[in-house]
C-alpha cells in the first residue's frame, strides 16, 4: 500500500489533495524482473550485431515506396491478369510486428505508418544473412528489398532478396496477447499507445483534419489566427488565483495566464 501525502506544491503555490491508498498492480507491458531479464537479451543480441559487423542504426535507408503503396500497385497488376505480378521488385521498411519461424523460412509482418505486409524470409535465398533474424526482436526496425507476390493463402508478401536492420530496441515489447490495456499508461505514453491501438491513430489523424478544416474555413473567411502566450509576466484575471513557475529567465518566476 502506498500513502500519497497531504500536501505538495506547484511552484510557489501549494496545493492541498484527498488522502488516498492504493495497491500498486504490475503492467501490462512485463514485471519487472522479466522485463530487466528481456532487456539484457536484448543487448546482447545488439552486442552480436555490431561483432558482426552489422551497424544497428544505419544513417539512412531508401524505400521505393510505403506499404500500402506497395500492396495498391501490385493488387492493380494483378487484377488485370495478363501478366505475371511477381516480379515488381520494392524497397520497404517498418516495425516488426510478428515473426513465425518455421525451420528454413520465417515470416514477418512489417508495419509502417500506411499500413502492415508481410515479409517471407528463406534460407536458401538469404543464405548467411538468414541467421541474423536470431538476434531481430518483435518491435525491431528492418528494411526489406524483394519481389511481391501472393502466397497460397492468397496473402500478399514480399519475397524477402535482402534486409537491414533499421534500428534494433532494447526495451521489452508489448505483451503479446494482453497489448496495452492500462490506461494511465496509455495517456502518459502515447506513443505505446499508438503501437498497440491502432485505432488510436486514426482519431488523432481524425483530429487532426477537423481542426485543418476549421482553420481553412475561417482563413477563407479573413479571420487571422494569432497565438499568445501561455506563461506570462504579470497577472491578469479578475479573482483567478495565480500560479507561479520557476523561470531560467532573469525574471525570477512566471505566472500562467488561465489561472482560476
Amino acid at each position: 500500500m502506498i500513502r500519497i501525502p497531504r500536501l505538495f506544491s506547484i511552484g510557489q503555490c501549494p496545493v492541498t489533495i484527498v488522502t488516498a491508498n492504493y495497491t500498486e498492480r504490475p503492467s501490462t507491458l512485463e514485471m519487472p524482473d522479466r522485463e530487466d531479464e528481456l532487456t539484457l537479451s536484448r543487448k546482447a543480441k545488439l552486442k552480436r550485431l555490431t561483432d558482426n559487423g552489422i551497424d544497428p542504426y544505419p544513417p539512412r535507408y531508401t524505400r521505393t515506396s510505403e506499404i500500402a503503396d506497395a500492396i495498391s500497385q501490385f493488387e492493380s497488376i494483378d487484377s488485370q491478369g495478363s501478366e505475371p505480378p511477381n516480379e515488381q521488385s520494392v524497397s520497404l521498411g517498418g516495425r516488426i510486428m510478428s515473426i513465425r519461424s518455421m525451420g528454413k523460412a520465417s515470416f514477418l509482418d512489417i508495419r509502417d505508418s500506411s499500413g502492415t505486409i508481410q515479409a517471407l524470409m528463406r534460407q536458401n535465398v538469404l543464405e548467411q544473412s538468414y541467421e541474423t533474424l536470431k538476434d531481430i526482436d518483435i518491435g525491431d526496425f528492418i528494411g526489406v528489398t524483394g519481389t511481391v507476390m501472393r502466397t497460397r493463402t492468397g496473402q500478399i508478401t514480399v519475397d524477402t532478396k535482402e534486409f537491414v536492420v533499421l534500428s534494433k530496441g532494447l526495451r521489452p515489447y508489448l505483451n503479446k496477447w494482453h497489448g496495452l490495456r492500462d490506461v494511465e499508461i496509455r495517456y502518459r505514453q502515447r506513443y505505446l499507445d499508438l503501437i498497440a491501438n491502432p485505432q488510436v491513430k486514426d482519431t488523432f489523424l481524425q483530429r487532426g483534419k477537423v481542426i485543418k478544416g476549421i482553420r481553412d474555413f475561417l482563413d477563407d473567411k479573413g479571420f487571422l489566427e494569432v497565438d499568445t502566450p501561455i506563461m506570462v509576466p504579470v497577472a491578469a484575471g479578475a479573482h483567478a488565483r495565480t500560479i507561479h513557475y520557476p523561470s531560467q529567465c532573469p525574471r525570477p518566476t512566471v505566472i500562467f495566464k488561465n489561472s482560476h
